[in-house]
């Protein structure tokens, strides 16, 4: 299972959207995605130099405001001077040139971050989670669902049918499919992805 990262809007916001969608798209084809993932993810979590971030102001170009949390290392966090910094940061300041607008950061709480941009405080939040396994869930009923369980299993060994169950008990699948993407919002495409990884602790007699 995966989360994807993406930029989220308000409806009626489109055109914006698109151009972030586009900016991302064409990062992913010529690797600079990449490049800032191993420049600012992979250096913090490896505790090597991560390479300090510049937004750019560009003369005479619209400002966009968008909310950062602050809260989510790498993906972002404020430097000891006080300014976001971290893989979004930077991922903002690659968007803010392609796309030929201004970005300002504005720190917000995660809980904050709806409510900042629904009360048009900012015009775009970086990051939400949304994901495939999640957007697919909300359109299966629970009795659908179910229902599916026994194929699952037909095709698993007995201790992998048991290893199941135990992480059905634990993990509530249906809290899962919940995205975080308030109603009467739209969002870019990704931008980042990492892996979930559920771990069961076996209790050994």
């Amino acid at each position: 299972m995966s989360n994807d990262f993406a930029s989220l809007m308000m409806e009626g916001n489109e055109t914006l959207r698109d151009e972030f969608s586009n900016a991302i798209n064409d990062m992913k084809e010529d690797g600079t995605l990449d490049k800032l993932i191993s420049e600012q993810i992979d250096a913090l979590i490896n505790r090597s130099e991560v390479k300090p971030v510049t937004m750019p102001t560009i003369d005479s170009a619209d400002t966009i405001k968008v909310a950062v949390t602050g809260a989510l290392p790498p993906m972002d966090y404020v430097a000891a001077d006080g300014t976001p910094a971290g893989f979004n940061t930077a991922v903002l300041a690659e968007i803010s040139q392609r796309i030929g607008k201004n970005i300002e950061l504005v720190v917000v709480d995660s809980i904050g971050r709806a409510t900042a941009l629904s009360s048009g405080t900012v015009d775009a939040v970086f990051w939400t989670r949304t994901n495939e396994m999640a957007s697919k869930s909300k359109e299966v009923s629970d009795d659908e669902r179910s229902s599916k369980i026994p194929e699952v299993e037909s095709k698993m060994s007995d201790e992998e049918v048991e290893a199941f169950h135990n992480v059905r008990e634990l993990f509530n699948f249906s809290e899962y499919s919940t995205v975080d993407m308030p109603e009467g919002t739209i969002c870019t495409v990704p931008y980042y992805s990492d892996t979930i990884v559920l771990v069961v602790r076996a209790k050994i007699n």
